[in-house]
């Protein structure tokens, strides 16, 4: 199957595609929208929950809510080994191409040492990372050929967060 035939295929059964950047170290990012605020957010299969830096939270009106707990799953100090806390927030409305997501609950994280890294390798800075909770509730596909994380609306339990169609 050619890489456009799975992207036809996928958009026929109700998929919509985001468009993937390789940033300079490698990593796919792709853009949305935070409380109607562009970002960029970093695909990370191997991230357990979704996050956004800490130091982005007040540019898209997020407030910190509940204790500190521990974000499992996203490493997110330079310190071998160890997790740093997180607090969570709810995104009143998260974009991800036709893929609307209202009341998203995410971590907080410090994502310092990623853009520290991105800048070196002259790229710029994310917003957030995209994990396996939102991709596994929305059957995420990563086309590689084309450069394409697809998406799928209501595909299943999507952790409290009411859906709607729309556009980032």
């Amino acid at each position: 199957m050619t890489a456009r035939t799975l992207d036809e295929t996928l958009r026929r059964d109700g998929y919509t595609g985001l468009p993937l950047t390789t940033t300079g170290v490698g990593q796919l990012a792709t853009r949305a929208k935070v409380n109607g605020i562009g970002a960029w957010f970093l695909v990370d299969t191997g991230a357990s929950t979704t996050v956004i830096d800490r130091r982005s939270a007040d540019r898209f009106g997020l407030r910190a809510s509940g204790a500190d707990e521990q974000a499992f799953g996203c490493v997110t100090t330079d310190a071998p080994g160890q997790v740093s806390s997180a607090h969570r927030a709810v995104v009143n409305r998260f974009e991800l191409g036709g893929l609307v997501l209202e009341a998203l609950s995410v971590h907080l994280v410090d994502l310092c040492h990623v853009n520290t890294a991105l800048a070196k390798a002259g790229a710029g800075p994310i917003d957030g990372v995209l994990g396996g909770d939102l991709m596994v509730a929305h059957g995420a596909v990563i086309a590689y050929p084309s450069q394409t994380l697809h998406l799928k609306p209501g595909s299943v339990d999507s952790g409290g967060a009411v859906e709607h169609g729309g556009s980032a």
